[in-house]
C-alpha cells in the first residue's frame, strides 16, 4: 500500500513525545528536545530530537553527524538503519491509525491545518530565541571578569595563562552561581558570550568544580563527587545557530564585524583550544562555535578572507564527515577554508600548550 510521507512525517512529528516513547526507553527530557545516545536506545545525550518549535520532530546524532523527519528516525530505530524503509513506513502508518486513502477533501484539510501548526510553531520559536536571548545576556552582564576565579584556575590547569596576551579577552567571563539544567543546583560556571549577525545572541556554561587538591575541573569527570557530576559539564543557554565567540582580535585589535578586508580568522570547536591557538599565534584573530554542527553557519562579516579550522587528529568518520559537510556550507557562502594542525604529535593545541606548561613547572622545579 503506497503511504503519503509527507503525511505521515506531519503525523509522527506532531505527536513526536508518543513516538519516543514507544521507540526508546532511555530518552530523557531535556527542555525542548529529548536526548539519548544513538537510535540504538543507548544512554547518552548525542542525539536530540526536537518536542516542539519549528523543528518539531525532527532529530539529529551529533556522533554519527546524521539526521532528518522523524519518519527517517522511526526507520534507524525500528529497523537499525538496515535500509527497510518499508518496514519503518508500515509502523508509522499503523501508529497513526492511517490506511493510504485520502480523499481531496482530507487532504486539504490536513494541509491546512499542518500550515497552521507550523506557523504557530514558527511564532513560538520566534519569542522563546527572543526570551532566551535577553536571558543569556542578563546573565552574561552579571558575571565578573575571570582574574582571580575559578575559570581562571580552570584555564591555568588547562596550561593556559591569559596574563601572558597581556588582557583577557572580553567574551570570556565567570559567574558563582549559574542554574544547572540536570540538578536544578546553582553551579559556579565559565561563560563565554556568542553574537551573531544581530548582536549578542547566547551564552556557552562550562560548569566547573573545585577538588580537594585545589584543581579546578569540569564537573563531568572522574573526580567529582557524584551528587557534583553532569553527563556533559558544557552546555548552550539558548539556541547557537549563527552564532560564534569571539576570543582574540589579532593584530588589528579589530571587532569582528569590522575586521580588514581579506582577513582570516582561526576557527575551532572548543574554548580551551581557542584560548591555546591565542596564546601561540596572538598575531592571529581567534573564535570558536562550541560545536562542529555549527560551523558551517557561524556568523563572519561578509569582508572576512576565509576560515581557518583548527583540525583535530584522530577523529573519528563520522565527525569527519560532518566536517565535511560543514566545509562545503562555508565555500557556498563564498569563504575559503584551510586547516591548520597542531605541532606533530599533538591531538590540539590545547594538548600541546599543555605540555608545554608541564615541561616549564619541570623546568622551574629543578631550579629549586
Amino acid at each position: 500500500m503506497k503511504h503519503d510521507l509527507g503525511r505521515l512525517n506531519e503525523g509522527l512529528a506532531q505527536r513526536i513525545d508518543e513516538v519516543v516513547g514507544r521507540l526508546f526507553l532511555n530518552a530523557v527530557r531535556d527542555g525542548v528536545v529529548w536526548t539519548l545516545g544513538g537510535v540504538d536506545d543507548k544512554p547518552g545525550r548525542s542525539l536530540k530530537i526536537w518536542r516542539t518549535g519549528r523543528k518539531q520532530g525532527e532529530w539529529w546524532d551529533f556522533a554519527a553527524g546524521k539526521g532528518g523527519h522523524p519518519l527517517g528516525l522511526v526507520i534507524e530505530a525500528r529497523m537499525g538503519g538496515d535500509g527497510d524503509a518499508g518496514a519503518g513506513i508500515r509502523w508509522a502508518a499503523k501508529f497513526l491509525g492511517v490506511d493510504g486513502q485520502e480523499t481531496p477533501e482530507e487532504r486539504d484539510r490536513r494541509e491546512a491545518n499542518a500550515k497552521r501548526q507550523r506557523e504557530r510553531r514558527e511564532r513560538e520559536d520566534a519569542d522563546e530565541a527572543q526570551r532566551k536571548r535577553r536571558s543569556a545576556q542578563g546573565l552574561f552582564l552579571h558575571a565578573l571578569p575571570i582574574a582571580g576565579t575559578m575559570a581562571e584556575d580552570y584555564l591555568a590547569g588547562r596550561g593556559v595563562d591569559l596574563r601572558v596576551l597581556g588582557r583577557q579577552p572580553g567574551a570570556l567571563r565567570f559567574h558563582p552561581a549559574v542554574k544547572c539544567p540536570e540538578s536544578g543546583r546553582d553551579r559556579p560556571a565559565m561563560l563565554a558570550a556568542a553574537s551573531d549577525g544581530d548582536g549578542f545572541l547566547t551564552v556557552h556554561r562550562t560548569f566547573l568544580f573545585r577538588r580537594n587538591d585545589g584543581c579546578v575541573v569540569k564537573a563531568d569527570g572522574e573526580n567529582v563527587p557524584a551528587v557534583w557530576r553532569m553527563v556533559d559539564a558544557k552546555k548552550l543557554f539558548g539556541p547557537m545557530n549563527g552564532g560564534l565567540v569571539s576570543i582574540w582580535r589579532g593584530d588589528s585589535g579589530r571587532p569582528l564585524r569590522t575586521m580588514p578586508a581579506g582577513e582570516m580568522i582561526v576557527l575551532t570547536e572548543g574554548i580551551e583550544d581557542a584560548v591555546s591557538v591565542a596564546i601561540a599565534a596572538p598575531e592571529m584573530r581567534v573564535g570558536c562555535v562550541v560545536a562542529l554542527p555549527f560551523l558551517g553557519r557561524a556568523f563572519l562579516p561578509a569582508q572576512c578572507g576565509g576560515v581557518l579550522w583548527h583540525r583535530h587528529r584522530g577523529d573519528g568518520e563520522p565527525a569527519q564527515r560532518l566536517l565535511w559537510k560543514q566545509y562545503e556550507a562555508l565555500e557556498k557562502r563564498g569563504l575559503a577554508v584551510r586547516e591548520i594542525w597542531a605541532p606533530e604529535g599533538e591531538k590540539d593545541f590545547n594538548a600541546w600548550l599543555m605540555k608545554q606548561a608541564g615541561k616549564t613547572s619541570m623546568a622551574a622545579n629543578a631550579s629549586i
